[in-house]
């Protein structure tokens, strides 16, 4: 029993140290933080941060007083286009000349 108490505590506080994020609502529009987004366009944190960097995306419009990241369902659409991109190899667009040339 003293046990079972244990893993119930370990749990329990467990649950209150990790980091549960959920979207936040103002005026109607739903925000969702970094790590959230990222999740719901299906790439890690460090792509986000890396296409950031690089240019590939623009950064978003809005951060709460902490300076932490908030997204609208339109900019997670535009992480999820930019996952899904695909990309000419230099040699396809050679191919593709010679075809039709």
């Amino acid at each position: 029993m003293i046990l079972l108490d244990r893993r119930e505590k370990i749990v329990s506080n467990s649950l209150k140290t990790s980091h549960f994020s959920m979207p936040l609502k103002l005026n109607g529009i739903t925000f969702y933080k970094t790590n959230e987004a990222c999740k719901m366009a299906g790439i890690s944190r460090a792509t986000f941060f890396r296409w950031l960097k690089e240019g590939a995306i623009q950064d978003v419009r809005r951060k709460d007083r902490r300076g932490w990241r908030l997204f609208t369902d339109e900019e997670i659409e535009k992480l999820k286009e930019e996952a899904n991109k695909v990309i000419s190899t230099e040699s396809e667009n050679l191919q593709l000349k010679l075809k039709l040339g």
